[in-house]
């Protein structure tokens, strides 16, 4: 578990200085790229020049989070059924089907994320003529993309 999570760190560190390093490239203070969410709204800004996709992605993130809460609190609810069984008016059948619909609900509201987050790769990919397979690569690993995307920037501002 600990590996894991020291992996998403260094794929997170590796991406926030790439991103630092494309808003440089950019003409934009590299240090806004480590500001959370306003990062995410330039991000967007520069490669949809539309806000949508920012503002649909933020609505998003509220609805996973909330959803995965809710999944977290009847898992927990089942778990420790025995305590409350007397008290309770729900089976844990029913709390069972309730946190399965509630991860249900957050597999398709991340994959509806991914989705917006592949159209913005998207047009990131054209604006710098890359192939096909550039959005993916920035869906599953965005510093490795980003790195493509710096070096042709590199190479073409020097």
């Amino acid at each position: 578990m600990v590996f894991a999570l020291l992996i998403i760190f260094a794929i997170f560190v590796c991406y926030k200085s790439q991103l630092m390093y494309f808003f440089e490239k950019q003409g934009i203070n590299k240090k806004k790229a480590l500001v959370p969410f306003y990062g995410k709204y330039i991000m967007c800004k520069l490669c949809t020049k539309r806000k949508w996709p920012f503002i649909i992605q933020m609505i998003l993130t509220i609805l996973i989070t909330f959803s995965f809460g809710m999944t977290i609190v009847y898992l927990i609810m089942l778990f420790s059924y025995a305590r409350y069984e007397s008290i309770a008016k729900i089976t844990p059948e029913q709390l069972l089907y309730a946190s399965y619909f509630t991860e249900m609900v957050t597999a398709i509201l991340i994959f509806l994320y991914g989705l917006i987050q592949y159209y913005i790769w998207k047009k990131l990919g054209k604006q710098h003529e890359q192939k096909r397979g550039f959005a993916i690569t920035m869906t599953v690993l965005p510093p490795y993309g980003l790195n493509k995307i710096n070096t042709l920037l590199w190479e073409t501002k020097k």
